[in-house]
């Protein structure tokens, strides 16, 4: 396979992935609605809510995914996103809030992860103080997602904006490696040391640095929380005989919700997490690192799927779908 055969494969094929995947996003989502309004059983509680709301904002994220088809790459001391399909032709500062708002998505997706874990910490560990008892105290958990989301966008807007020094470094890869103008294409980046001009010098860039150590703190802070909760919740069920707050469906759900952060964790957050340290080693990127597109266009396909089949209702409720029994 030559040169330009490889480019054609490494740009298009994840265009075509992602489509696909957000179809079945779609379809899947649509299932898990599904059995939990046709689902009998009435022990989720709030949880319901919290499950809802990780619907909406992975359908969100999988249509940003797919409308912008974002490809992470490493040039040197930068890391960059980029995009370069518009199908509306809109203007490079509607792109950029458009990629803003999908870095706010997939904030939001890892933290309300946490946050569910927190709940089943919460009903397993310390029923009695019941954090998410209230309307106003699921609003709160919430606003805390959304917040932070929020933040990650900001500073994807405002501190990854494109510059002069990163033109530069990043022009001539787009061309060579991935095939496409520098002119049709529009990036975020994040660089932690620039070359100072004038002096020759290597300075620190300060944005950079913020967001790069606000990004890590979020996703390592996620998943600290993700592993305490599992590993205390794991504990306390192994005490349990027979629960009235463990029962089978609560087992299974906790099973699931185990499931639902294995998946991103090791497909997603980690190699992301690996990506905002790898400017620091001054690296050439290369056009294999676009395949990170295709299992992050597929985390919302999976998520409900992990659901659905680790309670046993739920894929009867499925089963009985599909055979019209």
């Amino acid at each position: 396979m030559d040169h330009k055969m490889l480019i054609r494969v490494f740009t298009h094929f994840p265009v075509v992935i992602n489509w696909i995947a957000f179809f079945l996003a779609l379809l899947m989502n649509y299932f898990l609605t599904y059995c939990i309004r046709s689902s009998e059983t009435k022990h989720f509680g709030n949880y319901e809510k919290m499950m809802y709301a990780n619907m909406a904002n992975l359908l969100f994220f999988s249509t940003l995914h797919t409308y912008l088809h974002p490809i992470i790459s490493i040039e040197r001391n930068v890391l960059y996103v980029f995009t370069r399909l518009d199908y509306f032709q809109l203007p490079k500062l509607s792109i950029r809030i458009l990629m803003a708002l999908y870095g706010m998505s997939y904030c939001m997706s890892l933290v309300l992860c946490a946050v569910t874990f927190i709940y089943r910490f919460d009903r397993v560990c310390h029923s009695t103080l019941q954090y998410f008892q209230t309307r106003k105290q699921m609003l709160l958990w919430l606003f805390v997602v959304f917040f932070l989301g929020l933040y990650w966008g900001f500073c994807i807007f405002h501190f990854a904006q494109a510059t002069s020094y990163v033109d530069k470094i990043i022009e001539k890869p787009l061309e060579e490696d991935f095939g496409v103008a520098f002119v049709n294409t529009t990036y975020v980046a994040a660089v932690y040391e620039i070359q100072n001009l004038e002096t020759g010098l290597t300075e620190w860039n300060q944005s950079g640095l913020v967001m790069g150590i606000s990004f890590g703190t979020i996703i390592v802070g996620s998943m600290v929380t993700i592993f305490f909760c599992v590993g205390r919740v794991w504990m306390k069920v192994n005490t349990f005989v027979h629960s009235q707050i463990f029962d089978k469906v609560q087992k299974e759900l906790f099973k699931a919700q185990c499931l639902q952060a294995l998946i991103p964790v090791a497909v997603i957050f980690i190699p992301i997490l690996s990506f905002l340290a790898l400017p620091m080693l001054n690296i050439h990127g290369y056009t294999g690192l676009s395949f990170v597109s295709v299992f992050i266009g597929l985390y919302p396909v999976i998520d409900p799927i992990a659901l659905m089949y680790t309670i046993t209702e739920y894929r009867e409720l499925m089963f009985e779908l599909f055979t019209c029994r």
